[in-house]
């Protein structure tokens, strides 16, 4: 499958046995109202509610007789969420005072992930001009509508900053690991007031195979897509707060760059890791990087407990978007999206496109998962995402939905 429809990956008939399935996860509940994932996987059935039995569907009044009170129900829910606050804090303390690496290397079994240095270091981020010194970069060539990185330091903390020069840049790194004192930061304050539509494109070809470490911090007013094919992992020290952030471990499909995102008259995957060949309304064909992991494989996008990702709203009430995409996702943290979006997509094609406007009640991105082969497409949440006034997906193949433990979210205000 090269190219996806809502009608086409929606509907459910015997055409999709030759195709690969997707469930999307969508919550729209009433403002401020906490939904526990396990209701909603029971059938949309209120906890503590039978199911039926063989005498048949239980009456109205027994019904009313077996539910739970609003009143305990809520108090339930606020025990389950401060003890997974908890947790979430407990987990981050140690983290902090933890090692520099994020343990296994998923990649390479039997071995350890690299110590992450702090600043521009080999180990650390170092652009593909390569380091001049610890803590200088050469001067980058290959990027467009950015400036070379740059490094101050202050006591034990170390600060990169990226300065982009339009509304769309290209940035290519040789590692893209986030030391735990360091924080890196895109400055797309020259948007002004449009700097939220500003893209800085993060492309990282690292011949190690080893896949990103983040355990320090990231911001930005803009938008920040990182895209590493041997993997990402955010650490239970990481922090990061972007208004929109998308973490890839699916190559991007350069076609869709050079268009705009949204401007796909193919209909084609805007992640892939499959060929996609010319589409019939001049959408070139897209060739994605071969993977540098051993075997082949595409590697996975995970975000440790403790880790902190959020894209605040706006003064005006206008949040943005946190996208995992990866061959596997999970999510062990928390993710924070107020007014806007939360997406976790797994599979070796991905595809996205705006929500239709004749559906007023809804407004973000649709997600359409296509092939996952026999490695890919299990999406799990075992943190915390918290999706005030928004809304959130979770994509992947029917078999490799895990458990949504925690989310609490509510509709978009009207």
């Amino acid at each position: 499958m090269n190219n996806f429809s809502p009608r086409a990956i929606r509907r459910i008939g015997p055409g999709l046995s030759t195709l690969s399935l997707f469930l999307a996860f969508f919550l729209a509940v009433p403002p401020r109202f906490v939904l526990l994932a396990g209701d909603i996987l029971r059938g949309g059935t209120p906890a503590g509610l039978p199911h039926g039995s063989g005498k048949g569907n239980p009456t109205a009044a027994a019904v009313q007789a077996g539910a739970p009170s609003a009143t305990s129900t809520l108090a339930r829910t606020t025990q389950a969420l401060s003890a997974v606050r908890a947790m979430q804090a407990a987990a981050r303390a140690a983290a902090m005072t933890g090692p520099n690496n994020l343990g296994a290397d998923p990649n390479h079994p039997g071995q350890i992930l690299p110590n992450v240095l702090d600043g521009l270091a080999t180990g650390g981020l170092v652009p593909d001009s390569g380091l001049a010194s610890q803590g200088v970069a050469n001067a980058v060539t290959s990027w467009t509508n950015a400036q070379t990185p740059t490094q101050t330091s202050s006591g034990n903390n170390t600060a990169v900053t990226v300065v982009q020069t339009a509304q769309q840049a290209l940035l290519n790194w040789t590692t893209f690991n986030i030391g735990k004192q360091t924080t890196l930061t895109f400055d797309q304050t020259a948007g002004g007031a449009n700097a939220s539509e500003w893209i800085a494109f993060n492309k990282v070809n690292d011949p190690s195979g080893v896949p990103s470490q983040i355990l320090g911090s990231m911001s930005g007013i803009g938008q920040v897509y990182v895209i590493n094919p041997n993997g990402i992992i955010f650490g239970g020290s990481s922090q990061i707060s972007l208004h929109s952030l998308v973490a890839s471990s699916v190559p991007i499909n350069d076609n869709l760059i050079a268009r705009g995102l949204l401007n796909n008259p193919d209909a084609q995957f805007l992640f892939s890791a499959l060929p996609i060949p010319a589409g019939a309304n001049g959408t070139p064909a897209f060739n994605p990087p071969p993977s540098n992991i051993p075997g082949g494989n595409y590697g996975d996008v995970m975000v440790q407990a403790g880790a902190q990702i959020t894209s605040p709203a706006n003064a005006d009430n206008v949040g943005g978007r946190i996208a995992l995409v990866g061959a596997n996702v999970e999510n062990d943290g928390t993710i924070t999206t107020p007014d806007g979006q939360t997406i976790l997509a797994a599979g070796l094609q991905v595809g996205m496109a705006a929500h239709s406007t004749n559906d007023p009640s809804l407004r973000g991105l649709d997600v359409y998962v296509g092939q996952v082969g026999s490695y890919a497409g299990t999406a799990t949440n075992n943190g915390l995402i918290e999706a005030p006034e928004a809304d959130g997906w979770r994509d992947g193949q029917p078999t490799g939905l895990h458990r949504q433990f925690n989310i609490r979210c509510s509709q978009w205000p009207d």
